[in-house]
């Protein structure tokens, strides 16, 4: 048996700004959300 410990994947969610993604990949993150042309969400962005 190895006593390797291993990390939990992170994700941030609710991410607006292409710049603050790639803060939270600096930062370590292995995954970014964000919410795609929802009206009601006040972080909800248009597609490109």
């Amino acid at each position: 048996m190895t006593s390797e410990v291993k990390r939990p994947f992170l994700k941030v969610c609710g991410l607006t700004r292409v710049a603050d993604m790639r803060c939270a990949e600096a930062a370590g993150a292995d995954y970014c959300g964000c919410i795609v042309e929802i009206e009601r969400s006040p972080r909800s962005i248009t597609r490109a």
